[in-house]
């Protein structure tokens, strides 16, 4: 596993425009992820990653340097941090989306995060199951129209 930090991304922009371009709408654990296109997410990577330290990228590779599974971190101002999960379907059930978002709050609790958050589609079970046993509360906002978890985090920096 590796953890990227905003220029070491767009140094490897192309690996992760694969990763998404390989994925179907319904397998991107993020609310807007599902509706980009390589273009836009592209432009997303070169806007939100022109902070440095805004946005915390942890992928595993395969062996042929393909992301088989990314979970971005962006930290806002106010100590919190939004997070979206994706995991390549070949390389599903091995427990990578666990390990890869375990790094992601490992790294919020040394930063002294206060809340990890994140917003999917409603009918995402499996992201809702995944979150759910990595301790997020997860509910449904019928008027966002999607699912949104949170972790709250400062009882651990303590």
């Amino acid at each position: 596993m590796t953890m990227l930090v905003n220029l070491l991304v767009r140094d490897r922009l192309e690996k992760f425009l694969d990763h998404y371009s390989s994925l179907t709408p319904d397998d991107r654990h993020n609310r807007f992820f599902h509706t980009m296109g390589p273009s836009a997410i592209k432009d997303w990577v070169m806007t939100t990653t022109e902070r440095p330290y805004s946005h915390y990228f942890f992928v595993k590779e395969n062996e042929e340097g393909h992301f088989e599974g990314l979970v971005t971190m962006g930290v806002e101002s106010d100590k919190i941090a939004n997070l979206a999960v994706s995991v390549l379907p070949q390389a599903r059930g091995q427990g990578l989306a666990q390990k890869l978002l375990g790094e992601a709050i490992d790294t919020a609790k040394k930063m002294k995060l206060k809340k990890l958050v994140f917003e999917c589609l409603m009918n995402n079970h499996d992201c809702k199951r995944l979150y759910t046993k990595m301790g997020f509360t997860c509910n449904y906002s019928f008027e966002q129209q999607c699912m949104l978890g949170h972790l709250d985090l400062e009882d651990c920096n303590d």
